[in-house]
């Protein structure tokens, strides 16, 4: 019996517990309307509770307008709070630029759903996707080229989305809205050749019929083993992520080294897992563009992959998703920045901040030099000290060395990206270089055992958004 069935699978999967409050999307077509009879008659057998909404897209004027007055007259039969209310979904797809109307649909329908759901507290929304359809899904999926994550189709359950009825072969709802004589819709939409979908159920699964029978349950049951596979993959692809990736607020980055030892299979699925930290979702991501990032392993530094809404780029060492490299940096003349001595020196234009203060010949001898603190002898310094960026020859004597070396090399040695070089803010005194603020010092002014006037800088950041 389908009641029967239904209960043994929300139970099996853990769907809805007792005290829950279940969002039942009803369209008025007789998938969600069985989905509806069953929930109602399960409800106080689990003791949860149930709210229907339903989501008229504006698509089928006067025809859609009817199937909310359907919903709404079944609700209040049934003595069930209900939600229905009409979205100018064709609207929302013209302004957002989405291709298919289907995509809009599912992007509003959805929406919809979970603000219903958050509205009236409800624990999770049952939606009536059936064995046919997830028969439907795959092949779909498999028609336009998707791995293992699409070949798997619908899971019973994702998020707050629920779907008792996955297990329930579309000819089995059928009979059971037959004996208890349900009344329903129908979209005549779902009839239309124009829609992949529904060439797939009237053409496409026909066909395979003819090579066997029982191919929707043939094709379910691939999908399940599918998942489980799936499931273990991904378990262990996040186990590597989570060693493997260090992250910022703009990007998740890898050892080269360490992404390229791993398998194939489980280095796609560390990257996807990066893409969607950074970018909130997989939508629009192909294989090919997975293929393209994997192959940034073998080019040069500075090599990059533009991705839908991210970019992968790949650095000395490293490969990095999701960081936006710069445009070529273009200033207008040259800026320098005079600071105050003592004080604090906001430098919006350098990214930086630098606060300044005196130092007692004891205090400074302690000072190491780092990459954002520095101590100086200031008898020494031939000019103010300001900030600018780098200008063509530019050289310092870092510690260790007898002689000058170009900043360009140190920038190299550094590993510091090349679209990155040109942002980096230098701290001069006259014509001298004392400091690659985030990096390197020049050892002829740091203070010595002997030195009498000394200042201690103090650099960071800005929060704006410029890398040092």
């Amino acid at each position: 019996m389908l009641l029967h069935i239904v209960k043994n699978l929300i139970k099996r999967q853990e769907l809805i517990s007792v005290g829950d409050r279940v969002v039942v999307a009803v369209s008025g077509g007789p998938d969600s309307v069985v989905l509806l009879h069953l929930l109602d008659r399960l409800r106080c057998d689990i003791n949860f509770s149930i709210h229907v909404a339903h989501l008229d897209h504006m698509f089928r004027g006067e025809q859609s307008r009817q199937d909310a007055e359907f919903v709404c007259r079944l609700a209040a039969s049934m003595g069930l709070d209900h939600t229905v209310k009409a979205i100018d979904v064709p609207g929302f797809r013209g302004r957002e630029k989405i291709s298919s109307a289907q995509e809009a649909a599912r992007i509003v329908r959805y929406a919809f759903l979970k603000k219903t759901a958050e509205r009236v507290g409800a624990n999770s929304i049952a939606v009536a996707h059936n064995a046919d359809d997830q028969a439907e899904t795959v092949l779909q999926n498999f028609i336009r080229g998707a791995g293992a994550e699409g070949l798997r189709g619908m899971a019973y359950k994702s998020g707050m989305i629920i779907r008792p009825l996955l297990d329930v072969p579309r000819s089995e709802i059928e009979k059971y809205s037959a004996l208890q004589d349900l009344t329903f819709r129908m979209d005549a939409s779902n009839e239309s050749m124009y829609y992949t979908r529904n060439r797939i159920r009237h053409c496409l699964l026909p066909v395979l019929e003819s090579f066997n029978p029982a191919i929707r349950e043939a094709i379910h049951k691939a999908s399940h083993l599918l998942a489980v596979d799936d499931d273990y993959l991904d378990a262990l692809a996040l186990k590597a992520y989570d060693k493997l990736q260090n992250v910022n607020k703009e990007a998740v980055s890898f050892s080269d080294k360490a992404l390229a030892g791993l398998h194939s299979s489980l280095r796609r699925r560390v990257l996807r897992l990066a893409i969607q930290r950074i970018k909130g979702d997989l939508r629009d991501i192909t294989l090919a563009h997975m293929e393209a990032v994997e192959a940034l392993l073998e080019k040069n530094v500075g090599s990059a992959v533009d991705l839908p809404g991210l970019t992968v780029y790949r650095d000395y060492g490293r490969l990095l998703v999701g960081f936006q490299p710069a445009e070529p940096f273009v200033r207008e003349g040259e800026q320098v920045a005079l600071l105050q001595v003592p004080g604090e020196n906001i430098l919006p234009q350098f990214g930086i901040k630098i606060e300044i203060t005196r130092l007692s010949s004891a205090e400074a001898i302690k000072i190491k030099p780092g990459r954002w603190q520095l101590a100086i002898d200031t008898a020494v310094l031939p000019g103010p000290l300001a900030v600018r960026f780098r200008r063509p020859g530019d050289r310092i004597q870092p510690t260790g060395m007898s002689g000058t070396k170009k900043l360009q090399d140190i920038f190299v040695d550094a590993k510091v990206p090349r679209w990155q070089r040109e942002e980096v803010p230098l701290l001069t005194a006259g014509d001298e270089i004392l400091w690659i603020i985030g990096y390197r010092a020049d050892k002829r002014w740091l203070v010595r055992h002997d030195t009498e006037q000394s200042i201690l800088l103090k650099a960071e950041p800005l929060m704006s958004g410029r890398a040092l």
